[in-house]
C-alpha cells in the first residue's frame, strides 16, 4: 500500500531526477557550417533573439558579425535591464595558410598591452593575462584575449576571448560577467573553451608566404568589445527602437 510518506519521497525522487535531467539538456553546440563542437554550460540557453540582433545591429558597420549567443537560463535583468553574464560565438573567415608570426603582428596590431606565447592549461594561462593584453598557444592555436569595459551607469564587466584557429578562419567564443561575477564564472569559461574541437581536417596547419590577419586584429577585438557592451545598452537599444 502507498503511504503518505511513500508519495512525498516518490515527488522527491522524482524532482530530484528531474533536475538532474534539465541541466543535462545543454549538450555540445555543434556548427556544421564551420565544422567545431564545444560544450555548453550546464542550464544554459539561447539570449533572446532581439539581443543577438541588436548586437548585430550594433556591429554591421564594423563588419562584425554575431552566430549566437548563450546566457544562464535563470538569468534575472538588472534593475537597468542590464544581461550578464552570457557569451557570443563570432567568427571571422580567413582565406590562405598564414604563420604563428603571422598572428602573432596581427594581435600585437591591436592589443595595447602586447602579446605572450604561453603554453599550458587554460586556468594558468587566463590567470597570467592582464587586462588589455593576449595569449596565443601554439600548442592548441588559440587565441585568449582579456577586457575590461564600463557601462553607461558605471558598473564594470570582465571578458575573456577565447579564440580558435581553424582551417578555413576562427571562433570566437566572447564571454562576460560583471565583475563582482567573473571571477566565479571563470572557470566555467574555462571549461567550455577547454571542450573546443574542429573536426578531423579543419584544424589549422601554419604555413608560408605573406598573410594578413588583419581581419581578427579588426574583426576579434572590436567584437569583443560590442559583444561586451550589448548586455548593458539592451534596455537603451529598446527604447530607440521603439520597444520599450
Amino acid at each position: 500500500m502507498l503511504t503518505a510518506r511513500h508519495l512525498m519521497l516518490l515527488v522527491f525522487s522524482l524532482a530530484v531526477l528531474l533536475h538532474f535531467l534539465g541541466e543535462s539538456l545543454a549538450g555540445p553546440h555543434r556548427d556544421e557550417a564551420r565544422h567545431c563542437t564545444f560544450n555548453i554550460p550546464n542550464n544554459w540557453i539561447p539570449v533572446p533573439a532581439e539581443m543577438l540582433a541588436e548586437a548585430n545591429r550594433m556591429a554591421k558597420n564594423n563588419n562584425v558579425q554575431f552566430q549566437a549567443g548563450y546566457e544562464p537560463k535563470e538569468l534575472t535583468p538588472g534593475p537597468n535591464g542590464e544581461r550578464y553574464p552570457y557569451f557570443f560565438l563570432q567568427h571571422i573567415k580567413i582565406n590562405g595558410p598564414g604563420s604563428y608570426e603571422d598572428i602573432e603582428r596581427s594581435i600585437a596590431k591591436g592589443v595595447p598591452n602586447g602579446v605572450k606565447k604561453m603554453e599550458g592549461e587554460l586556468k594558468d594561462l587566463v590567470s597570467n593575462i592582464s587586462v588589455g593584453s593576449a595569449v596565443l598557444d601554439r600548442t592548441k592555436n588559440r587565441i585568449i584575449l582579456r577586457i575590461e569595459l564600463t557601462l553607461p551607469n558605471g558598473a564594470k564587466v570582465q571578458g575573456v576571448s577565447y579564440g580558435f584557429i581553424g582551417k578555413e578562419g576562427i571562433l570566437n567564443l566572447h564571454c562576460y560577467a560583471l565583475e563582482k561575477d567573473f571571477n566565479r564564472l571563470l572557470p566555467t569559461y574555462n571549461a567550455m573553451a577547454d571542450s573546443f574541437a574542429y573536426d578531423q581536417g579543419y584544424e589549422f596547419v601554419p604555413g608560408r608566404g605573406v598573410f594578413s590577419w588583419l581581419n581578427w586584429s579588426n574583426g576579434g577585438i572590436i567584437g569583443a568589445i560590442i559583444g561586451g557592451l550589448i548586455g548593458g545598452v539592451i534596455a537603451l537599444g529598446r527604447k530607440l527602437l521603439g520597444k520599450a
